[in-house]
């Protein structure tokens, strides 16, 4: 700030170069204010904010730009970034700025909001040769392997990776930029590559200044050494030993759950110290991943009767789908897992997640009258699932956790009498009703 003010004051004072470096220094601003340790991102925002615009400063507007741009993003502020994306973006040029790497920038927005397509159109004049510099095309070769892979172009993907590991692979190159090509490498299906580079790069952990620089090839440590947990669980599979496939998958599944949860924290100590978001899309191929290889799982455990795995491998998928958004399948999992848990005379168990099942807002069109007709659903089958111990002396017991659940029911359904569909509450009524004598009688009130 005190070299803004003074070259306000004095510009005879600053050569033209110094005039580009300072100008240059707008474009990292967020980045520097976002550096471990680092204020709270609110903070963080409002210094930006204090920082003098171009029109003050006579820095180039583009600069500002960008560092207005940017610094929402590596704040963990996404939604403010977009006004001020768009100011950049229609923002002409500054002259002394890179052409090829201003391209860079605009894929890479695109690619951390998983717009494929538009970060493909963005990288046209680089990719083709029009724009390069000493960073291009290998920089945005590199960042484009998802995109170009996910439009059905694997040829042409690992063009771009070969050419682009040539530059990354180097022992002076950005530690960040190898998370690229192990995301690729792991959903192409490329494990012994992918192990290979994992090997070869290991080191390069402990020079990694973001921790999104760090998350990232962890993620992508255990995106490709699931991916070989799987081909060897296959082979099992193909072997026809349902015991030995039955302890193969649920150790998958188990590894599977554990990386997620270890993801998750790794997640959470960036989101107090770095980045919230500069991961976020390239995590969720991954969790994708995981969870169809959660399904795998289930649908064998199912064939093969073992109640307990189905239990386990139903809640995963359910965690999953809570992550991924997929409200909807949470609930059908977690409502699946409740039935296994009956199965393996685990009544207080299966309660406890048709309860939490209850509690799962799925949304959409009809004003909320999916939601209110799964939780009413759902706490009256929590109810009974408390009083299917094989033991009558169990059933008294359960007497006021039984009453609380379906007081609860009652309300969902003078709830969902407020949205018109008489006989649907009607109906709901009566079955409300037929469970209430039922638990009298067996409760003995």
């Amino acid at each position: 700030m005190w070299c803004v003010a003074r070259r306000r004051q004095r510009p005879d004072l600053f050569t033209a170069e110094q005039s580009h470096e300072l100008g240059q220094a707008y474009l990292w601003v967020g980045i520097a204010a976002a550096t471990p340790p680092s204020p709270p991102p609110r903070s963080a925002s409002s210094s930006r904010a204090s920082t003098p615009s171009p029109r003050t400063s006579t820095c180039p507007s583009t600069s500002s730009r960008t560092s207005g741009a940017s610094s929402p993003f590596y704040l963990g502020l996404p939604d403010e970034a977009r006004a001020p994306y768009e100011r950049w973006r229609t923002t002409p040029r500054d002259a002394h700025l890179c052409a090829a790497c201003e391209v860079q920038r605009a894929v890479d927005d695109a690619y951390q909001r998983g717009e494929w397509e538009e970060a493909l159109r963005y990288a046209v004049p680089v990719l083709d040769g029009t724009l390069t510099c000493g960073s291009q095309p290998e920089n945005i070769q590199g960042l484009v392997l998802l995109p170009v892979l996910l439009s059905g172009r694997p040829e042409l993907a690992w063009r771009y990776h070969l050419s682009a590991y040539l530059a990354d692979r180097s022992p002076d190159a950005d530690p960040g930029w190898v998370r690229e090509h192990l995301v690729y490498l792991a959903l192409s299906g490329q494990v012994a590559r992918g192990m290979a580079i994992l090997r070869r790069h290991a080191d390069r952990t402990a020079r990694c200044t973001w921790t999104s620089d760090l998350l990232e090839p962890v993620t992508d440590v255990v995106a490709v050494d699931l991916l070989r947990q799987e081909r060897a669980v296959n082979a099992v599979l193909e072997g026809g030993d349902p015991v030995a496939s039955t302890c193969a998958l649920v150790a998958l599944a188990w590894n599977l759950r554990q990386a997620g949860r270890d993801l998750e924290a790794l997640a959470a100590v960036e989101m107090g110290i770095d980045i919230a978001t500069g991961a976020g899309s390239r995590r969720a191929p991954g969790r994708v991943r995981m969870l169809d290889l959660h399904r795998q799982a289930l649908g064998a455990l199912n064939a093969l009767r073992d109640q307990q795995g189905v239990r386990a491998a139903a809640l995963a998928c359910a965690e999953v789908c809570e992550d991924l958004g997929e409200h909807s399948d949470a609930r059908m999992y977690l409502e699946l897992a409740a039935c296994a848990a009956l199965e393996v005379d685990d009544p207080l168990g299966a309660a406890a997640l048709f309860r939490r099942a209850a509690e799962v807002r799925v949304g959409g069109s009809d004003g909320g009258r999916a939601d209110l007709l799964g939780r009413e659903r759902h706490l009256r089958r929590a109810a009974r699932a408390r009083l299917a111990f094989a033991s009558p002396a169990v059933w008294r017991g359960q007497a006021d956790a039984v009453d609380h659940l379906l007081d609860l029911a009652a309300e969902g359904v003078e709830a969902l009498a407020g949205l018109g569909d008489a006989a649907l509450v009607e109906q709901e009524r009566e079955a409300l009703a037929a469970d209430r004598a039922w638990a009298a009688e067996r409760t003995g009130r």
